[in-house]
C-alpha cells in the first residue's frame, strides 16, 4: 500500500512539474508562411505547366500555337529561385526541347545550324526522360524528333511504345505522327526498295484511316496511292520495220 501510494504521489507531482508549452513556443512550432521567393517560384512553375498541359490536352499539331519560349523562361526563373527538384528540371528540359523544335520549324536557320538544333532538342528530351522517368511526354517528344527531324522508324516507334507503356494518351496528333513515320520511310525507299516502300505505305495508311480529315491526312493518303497501287507496267512495244 505504501508503494502504491508513493507511485500515485510521484505521478501527481510529475504532472504538476511538467512544463506547459508557452504561447511563444506554440507560435514557433507553426509552419512559417512561404517567402516571396517561394511564392514567385510556384507561380513561375504553374505558368509553365499550364503551357505544357495545354499542349498535351490538345490535338493541335503545330508547335507554333504554344508559347514554348515563355514556358522555358518561367522554368528557368523558377530554378534560379531555388526549384532544384527533378520535376522542375525535367519540365525545363522539355520546354527547351519543344522551343528548339519550334525554332527549327520556322526555317530561319542554315542546314548546319538546324542540324545542331535538332540534336540539341533530342538531347533535351532525353534529359527530361531521365529526370521524369514516369512521364510519357518526353517520349512523345523524342518520337516527334525521330518522325520529322532525325527520321528513324525504329527509334520513333520505340519511343511511341515507351510513351504508351507509361500511360500516355494517343490523340489524333500522335496517330498522324505514327502514320507520317511510315510514310516518310516509304517515300525514301520507293526508288531502291519498292516492295518495302509498299509495305510501309500500307502501315501508314492504317494509321491515317483512324484519323480521316485531320490535319494533312487526306493529302498524305493521296500521296501514298501510287505506292500502294503502282500503275501496271506497260509492255514495251516492239518496233517493226516494213520493207
Amino acid at each position: 500500500l505504501l508503494w502504491i501510494g508513493g507511485t500515485v504521489a510521484w505521478e501527481h507531482w510529475g504532472m504538476k512539474a511538467a512544463p506547459r508549452p508557452s504561447i511563444a513556443a506554440a507560435a514557433i512550432a507553426k509552419p512559417a508562411p512561404p517567402s516571396r521567393e517561394e511564392e514567385l517560384r510556384t507561380l513561375y512553375a504553374q505558368d509553365a505547366e499550364a503551357i505544357l498541359q495545354s499542349w498535351r490536352a490538345s490535338a493541335d499539331p503545330s508547335l507554333h500555337d504554344f508559347d514554348w519560349q515563355k514556358a522555358e523562361a518561367c522554368l528557368e526563373r523558377a530554378v534560379q529561385l531555388g526549384a532544384l527538384d527533378d520535376r522542375t528540371s525535367g519540365e525545363l528540359a522539355l520546354a527547351k526541347a519543344y522551343a528548339t523544335l519550334q525554332r527549327v520549324e520556322s526555317g530561319r536557320y542554315s542546314d548546319q545550324a538546324a542540324a545542331k538544333l535538332r540534336i540539341y532538342a533530342r538531347d533535351q528530351f532525353g534529359l527530361a526522360a531521365r529526370k521524369m522517368p514516369d512521364n510519357p511526354e518526353p517520349h512523345f517528344g523524342l518520337a516527334r524528333v525521330y518522325a520529322y527531324s532525325l527520321p528513324n522508324v525504329d527509334e520513333a516507334m520505340a519511343e511511341f511504345a515507351e510513351a504508351r507503356d507509361l500511360g500516355g494518351e494517343f490523340g489524333r496528333r500522335e496517330i498522324e505522327e505514327q502514320g507520317d513515320v511510315w510514310r516518310e520511310q516509304a517515300l525514301a525507299q520507293l526508288a531502291t526498295a519498292p516492295k518495302a516502300a509498299r509495305a510501309g505505305a500500307i502501315r501508314a495508311q492504317a494509321f491515317y484511316e483512324r484519323v480521316r480529315g485531320y490535319d494533312q491526312v487526306e493529302a498524305h493518303i493521296k500521296e501514298l496511292e501510287p505506292i500502294e497501287h503502282p500503275p501496271a507496267a506497260r509492255r514495251a512495244s516492239r518496233s517493226r520495220r516494213w520493207r
